[in-house]
């Protein structure tokens, strides 16, 4: 099984249309940071408006899609937000 790659992952995520935003995460730059180290995935992001009651229902379906590419074994989503006036 061939490893992941970050372009590979970008391109999962971009499939999901965050609801509130009505864009995908990579394009609005929610998607701060994805690592790869083998099979393992950890991919970080961080919402530009309060998500509290959101948060682990995005996480877990990224996480769900992120698992479903080739090469990924286990995938952990840190999802945050950060309000900027």
């Amino acid at each position: 099984m061939a490893e992941a790659t970050q372009q590979q992952i970008e391109s999962k995520l971009k499939e999901y249309i965050d609801p509130y935003m009505e864009k995908d995460l990579v394009t609005t730059k929610a998607v701060r940071n994805i690592m790869v180290e083998g099979d393992q995935v950890v991919v970080d992001v961080v919402l530009g408006f309060p998500a509290a009651g959101y948060q682990e229902e995005l996480a877990a379906r990224l996480k769900e899609m992120t698992e479903s590419l080739d090469g990924v074994a286990k995938a952990r989503v840190n999802v945050s937000f950060a309000i900027q006036a």
